[in-house]
């Protein structure tokens, strides 16, 4: 599948499609609306940047649980974040130091709307601009504390990063006044100025080099000036050491791009909930693969045979069709976990593309995913399928209901081609929900 690398910035949009042969990658295409891996970030400025010191934990969610904790007072209130959080170094025995990124889910979304993407779990890695450069100074030095400097029609960014480390970032637009190759000079020698030397000075960053990308490598002059200024081997990005056959100009215009690529997983920003279903995805197609790899050798068919497939394709068939019966009637008598109904569905899917009993279910997946800890139970009955979805879900705050419960009407109404009676009950006084739910989908065959 095509890795589709895009960056956006105040509605504008840059991506290219790629292939990666060997170490390196080549382009494939410039047109975006294709089916692919998608790599994307942001330049979003208002994301949040904070040190917090947290006792030792030993799994994520209590980690994330304390660091929104320590940020409350920077959180807005209402609002989900996603988060992106490494550890900086141990204070003592008790004490952990993090750096953390928080980032408003909705923004996440938003991207998808501009994009057009309607598929969600074709999303590998959301970022922001200013730390998927980081995956280009990764790819240069992983040892070498790199300050790296972006600029291109729109905003100038440096991003201070040791392999996958990022220990600074500073991020502004392009003034309109800055409108010529003297103004932009300038423009570009004071941020740089006044961000190394607070990188130097206040953050004790020990620089190594410095890495120029984007529009601000054609300037000699601002070129001369960063290094009488600070001293340090200072270079222009190359192509060759990260994508084939492209000259420097359509590089740099593609530099962010390709550091969302290179930036890697801890990064991502996508919600909790993308992330989970990418996950059980990739183990579902696994799974798939390595089944129908059984089933064929189940079958008798092997590489040999695989020649007169033809010859073979009634017996199959009639194997196949017996084996959607089988699931169906096992579905219909078991209480099965979001798990084993997302796994069955895709693998009857595989099997045969007419909608039976089974596929219904894939339709649901968002519903299943928000409710924790269900009690789940399908009936197939006169022609008819009904799900019952029963579970109580406890709360820490009025926000939190208030989230789960705009995201449960929300799955609900989306639920066009069944009939539901939905029960369930809000209790705001004990912070949970008693979900009581019914969904019938008639005239399945």
């Amino acid at each position: 599948m095509s890795i589709i690398a895009v960056d956006l910035s105040d509605g504008k949009k840059k991506g290219i499609v790629l292939r990666k042969k060997n170490h390196l990658y080549e382009v494939v295409d410039y047109n975006i609306n294709k089916k692919g891996r998608f790599y994307i970030s942001i330049f979003f400025q208002d994301f949040i940047t904070a040190t917090t010191v947290l006792p030792p934990a030993k799994d994520k969610k209590t980690i994330e649980l304390l660091i929104r904790n320590k940020l409350s007072g920077q959180l807005e209130k209402g609002t989900s974040y996603s988060l992106v959080y490494k550890e900086r170094g141990r204070l003592g025995e008790k004490q952990i130091e993090y750096i953390v990124y928080a980032l408003p889910e909705r923004v996440f979304y938003e991207v998808l709307e501009k994009l057009d993407i309607s598929d969600d779990s074709y999303i590998e890695t959301f970022s922001i601009s200013q730390l998927s450069l980081a995956g280009i100074s990764r790819k240069i030095s992983e040892n070498e504390t790199i300050f790296m400097v972006y600029a291109d029609r729109e905003k100038f960014i440096v991003t201070v990063s040791k392999g996958s480390d990022i220990l600074y970032t500073r991020s502004t637009k392009i003034p309109e006044y800055a409108d010529n190759e003297e103004q932009l000079v300038n423009f570009y020698y004071e941020n740089l100025n006044l961000t190394y030397i607070y990188a130097v000075q206040n953050r004790s960053i020990n620089i190594d080099s410095i890495a120029l990308s984007g529009n601000i490598s054609r300037y000699e002059q601002f070129v001369n000036l960063a290094y009488n200024f600070s001293n340090k081997p200072v270079y222009t990005v190359l192509p060759q050491y990260f994508i084939k056959d492209v000259n420097i100009d359509q590089f740099n215009e593609m530099v962010i791009p390709i550091g969302n690529i290179l930036i890697g997983k801890e990064y991502d920003f996508s919600p909790q909930e993308i992330k989970e279903k990418r996950i059980f995805n990739r183990l579902t197609e696994i799974l798939i693969s390595i089944l129908i790899f059984v089933f064929l050798i189940i079958t008798g068919l092997n590489f040999s045979l695989l020649f007169n497939l033809k010859e073979k394709y009634t017996d199959v068939k009639l194997q196949y069709e017996n084996l959607i019966r089988k699931l169906e009637k096992d579905i219909a008598s078991k209480n099965l976990s979001k798990n084993e109904i997302l796994y069955l569905s895709k693998y009857a899917g595989l099997l045969d593309p007419e909608k039976k009993i089974i596929n219904i279910l894939s339709e649901i997946t968002n519903l299943l995913f928000l409710i924790k800890n269900e009690n789940l139970n399908i009936t197939n009955i006169d022609n008819k399928t009904e799900i019952n979805i029963k579970a109580v879900q406890t709360f820490k705050s009025i926000g939190e209901i208030e989230n789960f419960k705009r995201k449960y009407y929300e799955y609900l109404s989306k639920l066009k081609k069944f009939k539901v009676i939905d029960k369930t009950v809000f209790d705001l006084n004990n912070m949970k929900a008693s979900i009581n739910l019914e969904i019938i989908r008639e005239n399945v065959r």
